[in-house]
C-alpha cells in the first residue's frame, strides 16, 4: 500500500516515518514538506492514504485536504495535530481520522487498519 506523508516539521515526520515502515502492509512511503510537490505526485501515481500534519506555518493543512479530494473524491486524509482544535474541521473536510501527537503506536495501527479495511485489505 502505498502512503504518502505532508509535513513541514522534519523531526515529526521522521518519527511517522519510522512507524510506518514497522507496519509490512506498508509498501510505499513518499515524504514531502510542500503541498504543491505532494499534489503532483499523488496525481502521478495515487497513494491509498495521505497523512497530513495541521498546524504547519508555511501551509494550510486543511486547504491541501480540501485540493487532494478535488483531485480525487475517494482519497483517503488521516490528519496529524498536537491540538484538538482542527478535530472538527478535519472531519469536516473529510478525514478518515485525527491523530494527537505524540503519536501512540497502537492508536496508528488501529488507524492503519481501519484503511485498510476500507480498502479490502488486511494487514
Amino acid at each position: 500500500m502505498k502512503v504518502m506523508l505532508l509535513d513541514e516539521n522534519v523531526k515529526s515526520a521522521d518519527a511517522l516515518r519510522y512507524l510506518l515502515k514497522q507496519n509490512t502492509a506498508v509498501s510505499e512511503l513518499d515524504y514531502s514538506d510542500k503541498p504543491a510537490v505532494l499534489l503532483q505526485s499523488y496525481q502521478r501515481s495515487p497513494a491509498e492514504l495521505v497523512f497530513i500534519r495541521l498546524g504547519n506555518t508555511s501551509f494550510n493543512g486543511l486547504k491541501t485536504a480540501k485540493q487532494l479530494l478535488k483531485i480525487d473524491a475517494r482519497a483517503k486524509v488521516v490528519f496529524i495535530s498536537h491540538s484538538r482544535n482542527y478535530a472538527l474541521y478535519a472531519f469536516e473536510a473529510g478525514a478518515v481520522d485525527y491523530l494527537l501527537e505524540p503519536l501512540d503506536e497502537r492508536k496508528l495501527r488501529e488507524t492503519l487498519n481501519r484503511c485498510f479495511t476500507q480498502l479490502e485489505l488486511s494487514i
